[in-house]
Order: C-alpha cells, then sequence, then structure tokens
C-alpha cells in the first residue's frame, strides 16, 4: 500500500498491490477546490486500515486527514499551512506532524474520541522542515525535523510524562 499525488489531476491517491500483483486505487473525490495531496504520508493501523494526511492548496492551505475505509473526503486537521506532514499510528490513533508554513513552528496533533487534539511543539525561529514523525514502541511520538534557524538536524520526543524534550542529531 502506497500514497501518492496525481500533480496531473492534482488530489491525493491510495494504491494498493494484492497477492496475485492486481493494482487497485482510490483517489480524493474532488478536484473543484484546487490542488490538494501535498506531501501525503500514509499509516496503517492494526486492522490494515490506511490513513493519510496531506497538505491541502485549494480554497484553503490547511492539513487534511482521511480514514480510507470510512472517507472518501477529507477532514480537517489543523487551519494552518501545514507542510511537510508526516502521520504515525500511536496503537489505533492517528497522529501526525506538520511544519507551520506560515509562522515557521513545528505542531503535533492526534485524533483522540473523533478531534484532533493540536499541539505546537516548537515555535522559537524556523523550526520543523521536513517533519517526520515516528512512534516508539507505539506510544512515544519522536518529531526528526529541519532547524532551519541553526542549519540542524534535530528531534523532539515526548515521553509518558513531561514535556517535550530535543535531541540533537547533527548540529553543524
Amino acid at each position: 500500500v502506497f500514497a501518492y499525488m496525481d500533480n496531473n489531476r492534482g488530489l491525493p491517491v491510495v494504491s494498493s498491490f494484492s497477492q496475485d500483483g492486481t493494482l487497485t486505487s482510490w483517489e480524493q473525490d474532488y478536484t473543484i477546490t484546487g490542488s490538494t495531496g501535498h506531501y501525503v504520508n500514509l499509516g496503517i493501523d492494526s486492522d490494515n486500515g490506511i490513513h493519510t494526511v496531506f497538505h491541502h492548496r485549494g480554497l484553503t492551505l490547511d492539513v487534511r486527514y482521511t480514514h480510507w475505509d470510512r472517507l472518501v473526503f477529507s477532514e480537517v486537521v489543523d487551519s494552518r499551512e501545514g507542510l511537510f506532514t508526516s502521520l504515525a499510528m500511536k496503537g489505533d490513533v492517528p497522529c501526525v506532524s506538520f511544519y507551520d508554513g506560515y509562522d515557521q513552528d513545528l505542531i503535533y496533533s492526534c485524533r483522540e474520541n473523533g478531534t484532533w487534539e493540536t499541539r505546537q511543539v516548537l515555535k522559537e525561529g524556523n523550526m520543523g522542515d521536513y517533519s517526520q514523525l515516528v512512534m516508539t514502541n507505539g506510544e512515544t511520538p519522536n518529531i526528526l525535523y529541519y532547524d532551519g534557524t541553526s542549519d540542524s538536524l534535530r528531534m523532539m520526543t515526548k515521553p509518558g510524562i513531561g514535556s517535550w524534550k530535543q535531541v540533537d542529531i547533527d548540529i553543524d
């Protein structure tokens, strides 16, 4: 299973290969709102449910989410201009990280009980380009990102108790 943006039609697509080599594809069913599906990222839950997150560049600039087994239309995760979206499953809960292109902040959000709980992880300077979210042991969020202020690769991690902690990966 993989996700990509169909640049010719300006929408996100999910495709799956079966054991016999058959390719099945699903696409987001709207194009009247303008190009969407930039920075599409995919996650799969424990029931093999397919989830995607992406940057929407239609009438509004925002972050969108689709659970392909339940919806054909996306829902808004956050109204900020979310670039470099990344998705990881925390158990069966979809969580995303993204770079707020307007305020240049690193953002983290999880969909709990049908609503998105969003947190600003970093806001000082140009933080969060190329965000990549990974869950350690399926529970601990780790966001790898580019720190444009210091030209460094860093990671933020959130232990079960306490606040986000910064880890330096590659500092010049």
